[in-house]
């Protein structure tokens, strides 16, 4: 307490004030009612959280779940049957909340709308806020600049094709500074506008041919100052190839990229990491195994993990051995090859505009067809079976397996022979 507030309260020299409930301006009190929302979904509601998103809760019985909540900050965005809706009456009490918002609503700049047809369906779409944003002067100073990159970048919420944009305009230093990152910027907004028709779309799935699809890739020292930008994809498909897009990501590479085999590496483990946390916590939704598939488009790549060829960079040895592993414990069901132009995650790497990522947004569809895979042996995998779940491509045995991998065939697609 500060000597000149001190007199507000009555208080003497030596006496101090308890806190009783945290306020605005503290610098604690975003832990204290992180503290306080987190025990009550956790002891009242009897919810535990998601391993790899800490803020997501799951209401789960014996069969399957009841519910699901997420949290950001004083907001919460809530799912479930007629049970869990009235188990969460008691938040509105508790915390004295604004009445529900059902079907329709804006979260976190984002708007839900349900979809007429099968229960559970809906878009995530930021029509509104891309109506919004306006196009910059080219005398425009670098701080006006940094704000309305800000704004731009909180569009990375709903549209993956625009994240490129968004992380090269957040590269961009006062120093590098010019009117090129300003016409950049520029036609990223143009780009938005023009597509913003363009939403997440999230139908029912088939449950029992439920698999996760990851896409990665690299583009090497394509950033201004020559770093390498990394992306990936990872969707929730079934065997009618229809699919939710689970989370994205596009970035400058922290680390130095001396190859473009280096750039795929570190892209594909990222994708990795990502994909099989999602794993772990979708299994315990579902509660079912998931298979997870991997998908490049370098063919290096895809030969240096399925036939245990070597890289001559020793720098990647680690990820390298990390992914084989993976794979060679059936952490990783599949690894395909697919063509550049139909791996959507090219999309995340390049500003430019990538056909195969704008299809899968509009139809909720991946129809984009593998050009070579690995097919497991089922008497010896431990896992379900790895053929491609939900994979339009006619295979045809090739020649005699790997001899690391005896258990594998190389499968091609003859549309790509």
């Amino acid at each position: 307490m500060r000597a000149n507030d001190a007199k507000y309260f009555g208080m003497e020299e030596g006496e101090l004030l308890q806190l009783l409930k945290p306020l605005y301006g503290i610098a604690d009190s975003g832990d204290y009612w992180d503290v306080t929302c987190a025990t009550h979904v956790k002891e009242d509601l009897g919810m535990s959280p998601l391993t790899g998103d800490p803020a997501l809760f799951i209401k789960p019985n014996e069969d399957n779940v009841d519910g699901m909540l997420g949290a950001y900050v004083d907001d919460t965005c809530m799912g479930g049957d007629e049970k869990f809706q009235d188990l969460t009456l008691a938040t509105l009490d508790k915390f004295e909340l604004k009445p529900r918002v059902w079907d329709e609503f804006d979260f976190i700049g984002v708007s839900v709308r349900t979809l007429l047809g099968p229960s559970g369906s809906f878009t995530l779409d930021q029509v509104t806020y891309i109506d919004a944003l306006t196009r910059l002067s080219s005398s425009i100073s670098y701080e006006d600049f940094v704000r309305a990159r800000a704004g731009f970048a909180w569009l990375a919420h709903g549209r993956p094709d625009l994240c490129c944009a968004i992380n090269r305009a957040a590269q961009v230093t006062e120093v590098l500074f010019a009117e090129r990152h300003i016409k950049e910027f520029n036609k990223a907004v143009k780009h938005a506008k023009a597509t913003k028709d363009l939403v997440l779309t999230y139908a029912t799935l088939e449950r029992e041919s439920l698999h996760l699809r990851v896409y990665a890739d690299a583009s090497f020292a394509s950033n201004e100052d020559l770093s390498s930008q990394l992306g990936y994809v990872v969707l929730l498909c079934d065997a009618e190839d229809r699919c939710h897009v689970l989370t994205y990501t596009s970035k400058k590479a922290r680390r130095i990229v001396r190859s473009i085999m280096a750039g795929e590496v570190y892209a594909f483990a990222d994708a990795f990491d990502a994909a099989y946390i999602l794993k772990h916590d979708l299994e315990r939704v579902y509660g079912q195994p998931l298979p997870l598939v991997m998908l490049t488009d370098s063919k290096q790549m895809f030969d240096v993990i399925t036939r245990a060829s070597h890289t001559t960079e020793k720098r990647l040895m680690i990820d390298v051995a990390a992914a084989r592993d993976a794979y060679n414990k059936h952490e990783i069901s599949n690894v395909g090859l697919v063509k550049s132009e139909h791996n959507i995650a090219d999309g995340l790497t390049k500003p430019g505009l990538c056909s195969a990522l704008e299809e899968v947004l509009r139809t909720g569809v991946d129809k984009n067809p593998v050009q070579q895979w690995i097919i497991r042996s089922r008497s010896t995998s431990t896992s379900p079976p790895d053929a491609m779940p939900g994979s339009t491509a006619a295979a045809t045995p090739s020649a005699q397996p790997s001899a690391p991998h005896g258990d594998a065939r190389m499968m091609e697609n003859r549309e790509c022979e």
